[in-house]
Order: C-alpha cells, then sequence, then structure tokens
C-alpha cells in the first residue's frame, strides 16, 4: 500500500491486523468495514446468548406424530385404509457405538482443560494473541472463550431430512397392501413427483423387510417441514437475523415464542434485528442511539459486540453511509475455491498421461 499512494479506499473484513495494517500502509485511506462480516459478528454473539438457553430452546422443538392419511394429503389425493394399529416408521438414524462416546467424552474433557487455561491466562492479564500462540488455538477461538458467559458446548450436527420422506407413509402403505417390490414402489412414487434416486427406495424397503411386522395404518415422525422445529443456538440465529421479506409466518411463531422464553432474549432479538436493519438499509441516523442502547446492554455478548463496534467506529460509520463491500472479491475467491474443490486430485501427471495417450 505505502508503494501505491493512490489508493482511496480499504474495504475490509474485522480483523484488527488488517485495520492496523490498512492504518500504516494507507493512512490517509477511509477504510470500511465490510457489511457481511458486521452481519457475521452479530450472528455470532447472538449464538452465544442463545447457547445459554439451550435447554428452553429444546422446549421449543416439537416433535409432533401425524398419520399417513394427514402426510399423503400433502403428496397426493391418494385414499388410505383407516384401520388396524399404529406404529412408527423404521429409523434411519445410525447407533454411536460406545467408542464413538468416549471419544467424545474425552475431546469435550480436554477442551474444557483449554477454556480453562485460556480464561486463567486471560485473569493473568494476558492478550489473546498472547494466549493463541501460548495454547495453539486460533485468536478467534481464544476470543470466544474469553467473552463466553458459560463453557460453549459443540452443537450437535443438525439431521437433514431425506428427499423420500413426503413418501414414506405412502410407500408403507403400499406395503402393507401387498406391493413388496422396489421398482413397483418406486413407480408409484415417482407419479407423485419423487425425483431422487432409486437407491433411496430400495434402502427405505429394506428396511421395510426387516420390519416385517408393520401394520397398514402407520403413524410416521414428523415431516421435513416440522423438523426445522428443533432449535439449536444457530438455527434460531439464522431465523432472528432473516431479512423481513423472507420471513415467513411461521418465522413470526417461532420469533414469537423465543421472545417469550426469557427477558435477555427478547432485547437480544429487538438489538439484533435492529442493527441488521441499520447495516442493510444504511440508516446512518438510526446507528449512534443503537450503539449506546447496545453498549449499555446487561448482556454480555451484545455488549461485547458493542464494544468491539466503538473500537471500529469509523470504519463502520463508512459502511453503513457508503456502498463499498468486499462483495466482488468474495465472490471471486468463492468461484475459485469451488474451482479449486472440484478439480482437487485431478490434476496430476496420470491425468496427463490420459490426455496424451488419447
Amino acid at each position: 500500500m505505502k508503494s501505491h499512494p493512490e489508493i482511496e479506499i480499504i474495504s475490509r473484513d474485522r480483523a484488527g491486523a488488517y485495520a492496523q495494517g490498512a492504518k500504516e500502509g494507507a493512512p490517509d485511506a477511509l477504510q470500511i468495514a465490510d457489511r457481511f462480516h458486521l452481519l457475521s459478528n452479530l450472528a455470532d454473539a447472538l449464538v452465544r446468548v442463545f447457547e445459554k438457553f439451550q435447554h428452553p430452546l429444546k422446549e421449543l422443538s416439537r416433535t409432533t406424530v401425524v398419520t399417513v392419511e394427514a402426510e399423503i394429503g400433502t403428496v397426493a389425493a391418494a385414499k388410505m385404509p383407516t384401520t388396524s394399529v399404529e406404529k412408527v416408521l423404521p429409523s434411519l438414524d445410525k447407533k454411536v457405538r460406545p467408542g464413538i462416546l468416549e471419544r467424545q467424552a474425552q475431546q469435550r474433557a480436554n477442551r474444557l482443560a483449554r477454556f480453562e487455561e485460556v480464561r486463567t491466562l486471560h485473569e493473568q492479564g494476558a492478550t489473546i494473541s498472547a494466549i493463541a500462540e501460548k495454547v495453539g488455538l486460533d485468536r478467534k477461538t481464544v476470543r470466544n472463550f474469553v467473552y463466553a458467559d458459560t463453557f460453549p458446548e459443540r452443537q450437535p450436527r443438525r439431521t437433514q431430512g431425506s428427499i423420500l420422506d413426503p413418501y414414506k407413509s405412502y410407500l408403507c402403505q403400499r406395503w402393507h397392501q401387498g406391493c413388496r417390490t422396489a421398482a413397483k414402489l418406486l413407480t408409484a412414487i415417482q407419479a407423485l413427483g419423487y425425483r431422487g434416486r432409486r437407491s433411496i427406495v430400495r434402502d427405505f424397503v429394506a428396511q421395510l423387510r426387516q420390519e416385517d411386522g408393520l401394520s397398514p395404518r402407520i403413524r410416521v415422525l414428523t415431516p421435513p417441514a416440522d423438523r426445522r422445529a428443533r432449535l439449536t443456538p444457530r438455527t434460531a440465529t439464522w431465523v432472528v437475523l432473516k431479512r423481513p421479506d423472507q420471513i415467513e409466518d411461521e418465522d413470526r411463531l417461532l420469533i414469537q415464542r423465543l421472545r417469550t422464553l426469557d427477558g435477555d432474549i427478547d432485547a437480544t432479538i429487538t438489538l439484533a434485528q435492529d442493527f441488521a436493519r441499520i447495516i442493510r438499509h444504511h440508516l446512518l441516523n438510526d446507528f449512534d442511539p443503537w450503539l449506546s442502547r447496545a453498549t449499555s446492554s446487561s448482556i454480555t455478548a451484545l455488549s461485547n459486540f458493542a464494544a468491539g463496534i466503538e473500537r471500529d467506529y469509523e470504519a463502520v460509520r463508512a459502511a453503513i453511509e457508503t456502498d463499498w463491500s468486499n462483495a466482488p472479491v468474495e465472490g471471486q475467491v468463492n468461484r475459485l475455491k469451488f474451482i479449486k474443490r472440484q478439480m482437487f486430485g485431478r490434476a496430476a501427471f496420470d491425468l496427463l498421461d490420459i490426455i496424451r495417450n488419447k
């Protein structure tokens, strides 16, 4: 930058090293904090708040059981028998082996020990950079440990629904009517709109064979639309920070229920949505009042986030006041990473030999 005195504007993320480098390399240039990274930092703060309320979040989760008739009604106007006993569909979940549980417990113990070491070093006056170098952790991880109210537990992986879920109850109904061939069942659900792989149907039929005692009327677990209600701190954050034009009725209902869990959650959602609106719509006049509210907040994660905004005040203000951002560069970087991952392990001498022989 020193060799390019013509630089007038620097758009950057929130890392202190970038801010310091830009200040030293181009002291007269206008620094602008990237808006995407500002919202990403806000999301991290929200996750830390919601992590304190993991049990109430689980209470909001729904495990509603629906009948075959109700589910098939969402797929096609098919008539279903209404007799016999109810039973749960075979589960695709894999059992966790004891060895894996022991390893997970050991990993948690190691992480807890590092967490306590980081907190001890911070209380002794060590800087985040010094702690990161000493314990061998990333600075962001150290910062999260330092500002966390409690030990941040790792979030379980979200289970994704199968493309076959809307058709499982219909498959079970046909199965108990005597249709036991995977190919015929596949043809039947393809007529209802199924576009997945045939191997998924074969695997499900194999499970039905193992559960051959199922009755004609089946009760199934929550469909994919309801699984979304199994809240984690990150899922709740994602819903809260949605753009207003993307929020659906079920999202609004969920946010209302979140607000009723605790006063801190209610205040957090209000502050977070207000900041997101300021950033997205360049509401400069609302920025300083919001910063004052957030700084004086009793919610540690939000007040720490606001303190970081204050330290980077001019760059954040410029982000609200101007249209500059990292978006073009980030888009090209993402494109290059995508291409690199597609080609990973392929561009070797063996490939050149194949091309030469052709």
